[in-house]
């Protein structure tokens, strides 16, 4: 019988594998679960994983000093285990880049796509967004519509972050009519911000878009 029990009572494991780039989900190595004969009983096994940090309830926080990954990509799972039993089916592994200072410089990793800009008379623009948030990187705060190219400086339109996959619009007013701007989104944690859309180009006019028409047709 094994007198090793790193899964008793209740907690949680802190799971770690780096690298100079991304390591990959596979560079993590998770205790096996192993049925031994009495024909082996006599022979010395050992178990290397990278665990690396546990806490048992009830703690809520593990502890770990990253500051000897400072400059690596490191690849993270935290399982909880109960009763001498780890769950191994959970959500995968988050990527996590350490600058030289070994401070989190991941930044937001969520996708936003640009769905449409619209034009509205009195110089206004609406960019309209969808964010869908990542299980790497950290989560923003906020975001920020940003002018970086047009004859005016109009203020950046933030929107705060909401959970989930959400829609998002950011108006600006009162634009330089027949002018072409161009405004970037981006997202913030509140420490580190990450362009998320670039480029996007639009020629303001204070017209705004044509007044529908129509005609009716008898029956």
């Amino acid at each position: 019988m094994y007198g090793s029990r790193p899964f008793s009572g209740e907690g949680a494991s802190l799971y770690l594998a780096s690298g100079v780039t991304d390591p990959g989900p596979g560079a993590i190595v998770y205790r096996n679960h192993r049925i031994d004969t009495p024909r082996w009983l006599g022979t010395l096994r050992t178990d290397k994983t990278n665990r690396v940090a546990s806490a048992a309830e009830p703690t809520d926080e593990i502890t770990y000093d990253a500051s000897a990954l400072a400059g690596k990509v490191v690849r993270v799972q935290v399982r909880p285990y109960l009763d001498d039993v780890e769950l191994e089916t959970i959500s995968g592994t988050k990527v996590i880049t350490l600058d030289g200072s070994g401070d989190d410089a991941t930044g937001v990793a969520g996708e936003m796509l640009l769905l449409d800009t619209e034009l509205r008379d009195g110089g206004g623009v609406i960019i309209r967004t969808r964010y869908t948030p990542s299980l790497s990187g950290v989560q923003p705060t906020s975001f920020a519509a940003v002018r970086t190219a047009g004859p005016t400086s109009p203020a950046s339109v933030t929107a705060t972050y909401s959970d989930g996959f959400v829609f998002y619009d950011f108006e600006f007013t009162a634009l330089s009519s027949a002018s072409a701007y161009t405004f970037k989104i981006t997202g913030t944690d509140g420490v580190t911000t990450t362009d998320l859309i670039t480029g996007i180009s639009v020629t303001v006019d204070t017209d705004g878009p044509p007044a529908p028409t129509g005609s009716i047709v008898a029956a």
